[in-house]
Order: C-alpha cells, then structure tokens, then sequence
C-alpha cells in the first residue's frame, strides 16, 4: 500500500504537479490548480478543509450512482491521467461503499473521485476497486470541491 501511495507520488512529481496530503488525502496544488480556475481554500497547518472533505466522503460513498461511462481513469492505483481534477483517499480499515440502488457495494482501501465535471460540466465519479467507477451526484461533487477549494476565475 505504501508503495503504491509513493509511486503515485512519484508520477505526479515527475509530471510537475505536487500533492498536498492530510489524513489520507492528497491531490493537485500550484499551477495545476489554477488551470482549472481553483486555488486551495484552507493553506499550512489548517486541517479543517480535509477533516470537512473526509466527513463528506462516507455520504458520496453511501450513494453512488449508476456506473460511470468511459472513466478516464480506469483503477484507483492507476497513473493519474493529465487534465483532470482528482482527489485521492486512502483508509486502513477500508472504505465502504454502495450505489444508491443497493445494486452494488464494497470495500476498497484507495477511492479516486474526478471532479472534474464539476468545472467543465462532465460526470463526475468515484473509481474504487479494480476497474469500478460510479457516477458521483453532481450536487455532492460540488459541495466537496466548494470544501476544498475556492474559485478564483
């Protein structure tokens, strides 16, 4: 597990984009960031953005929607693909999760939410498992990223 978490470490760094992490977290900072129109709401010590972030990710995995349609990134231990707005959880217990239809559901120890969709209109999603990926609500999506970030465009 720890060397899956630093090997994506790695790839970001070798694609110059930093990660910033704080209890099982990480994502995109710096220029990255502002690509998409976003800079870091809470900075330094301040924890309270993740610790908010962590809190809203239990419901966005209680209701998962349908399976996501061609996900750009295909498993949570894959390379991050260039352009997009991940956000990246790790737990030891393992997450649990479900789709709100109670179709499906699990456990996973990394889950990679694309946000993405938030700022270009796309479908935003949860990819979990081996090659899972779900539909995140839109409403959801964007109440994680207000939590996280704030929109300097």
């Amino acid at each position: 597990m720890k060397a899956a978490a630093l090997l994506l470490v790695a790839v970001l760094a070798g694609c110059g984009v930093t990660t910033t992490a704080g209890g099982g977290m990480s994502y995109p900072v710096g220029p990255s960031l502002g690509q998409f129109g976003l800079r870091e709401r809470c900075a330094g010590q301040d924890q309270s953005c993740q610790d908010r972030a962590q809190a809203m990710l239990g419901g966005i995995l209680a209701e998962l929607g349908p399976p996501a349609v061609d996900p750009a990134m295909q498993a949570p231990n894959d390379p991050p693909p260039d352009g997009r707005l991940l956000i990246i959880f790790d737990a030891e217990p393992p997450f649990e999760w479900q789709t709100a239809d109670g179709a499906s559901s699990g456990t996973a120890d990394r889950v990679v939410l694309d946000l993405t969709g938030v700022v270009d209109g796309s479908q935003s999603y949860a990819v979990i498992g081996s090659g899972e990926a779900y539909a995140i609500d839109a409403g959801q999506a964007a109440a994680l990223l207000d939590a996280l970030f704030v929109r300097v465009d």
